[in-house]
């Protein structure tokens, strides 16, 4: 089946869970960028936590996480669009020196509104390099929701089994008791060993918390999809000025790599300069309109 989040609600409606399946998503993600497998375990995970929180938080949002620590793969970049469409970036796909993924790491979120209003930023450290932590921490600090965060991407050599996770969230009216009942549930399960059992994050959500009386809320769709376009491009290089321009120009052209899918696109000479040649009406329109 297709990637998706599935969401359910306790009986009495003050905690809600979210499984997500990543699998088809962390299979694209690897082979658009050709991560090696200790590249494809963090990227998976950034992808599987970025999705639960999107959703769960900030739903009609575009969300941004940026991993950052001081082992060898470097940046890690999850985007995660309405939809649930999310994308990723990895600074070294494939790493030489070990520890591959470790240091001192912070989650660096960015919150931006669809409709253009004020752009949220927030900073998390992560405890013990422990990623479900970071993500764990920002649904605490930052939005002031309790929350449990679990995530795993399973292997074998190069490619992906299976890859998911879950986030459980505590909504207003939550007593003692419905909490102890979610955290025993958690204490006898462990995310990571069920799934390597069951292969299946939702048939894992399913096992760990089969003591409780739950009610599907429904299932969203989620796809490994890029927002990068030739004309997206043309857009980006606005910002270069005309002098830079100019020197691509008379190189005959540029080839730029997109960062999330690794798409080239091959921008002419002709190209630049009819950008070159928009830039200078717009700007002489400009100075016309200021006399």
């Amino acid at each position: 089946m297709p990637d998706r989040i599935h969401r359910w609600i306790t009986e009495e409606g003050t905690i809600r869970i979210l499984s997500a399946v990543t699998t088809d998503s962390a299979k694209e993600a690897s082979k658009s960028i050709g991560t090696s497998p200790e590249a494809t375990r963090a990227l998976a995970n950034m992808l599987t936590g970025g999705a639960l929180l999107q959703l769960a938080l900030a739903p009609a949002d575009r969300m941004q996480f940026h991993l950052q620590h001081r082992g060898s793969v470097g940046e890690i970049v999850s985007d995660v669009r309405p939809g649930v469409f999310v994308r990723a970036s990895v600074q070294e796909p494939n790493p030489d020196v070990a520890p591959f993924i470790g240091g001192m790491m912070t989650i660096n979120v960015s919150r931006y509104r669809v409709n253009g209003g004020e752009l949220f930023e927030s900073l998390v450290e992560v405890p013990d390099a422990d990623i479900s932590s970071g993500f764990q921490l920002y649904s605490l600090q930052s939005e002031q929701v309790l929350s449990f965060v679990a995530m795993d991407c399973l292997m074998s050599n190069w490619d992906v089994d299976v890859s998911g996770g879950i986030l459980v969230q505590a909504l207003p009216g939550l007593k003692h008791e419905e909490l102890e009942a979610v955290t025993q549930c958690l204490e006898k399960h462990n995310f990571s060993e069920i799934l390597r059992l069951t292969n299946d994050p939702v048939k894992a959500t399913e096992t760990i918390f089969a003591d409780l009386k739950l009610h599907e809320l429904g299932v969203d769709p989620l796809a490994y999809k890029c927002t990068c376009s030739k004309d997206r491009v043309l857009g980006a290089l606005v910002t270069l000025g005309i002098d830079e321009l100019e020197e691509i120009k008379a190189e005959g052209g540029h080839d730029i790599n997109c960062d999330f899918c690794g798409t080239i696109y091959s921008i002419s000479a002709d190209e630049v300069g009819e950008l070159i040649e928009k830039m200078q009406e717009e700007a002489s329109e400009a100075e016309e309109s200021s006399d």
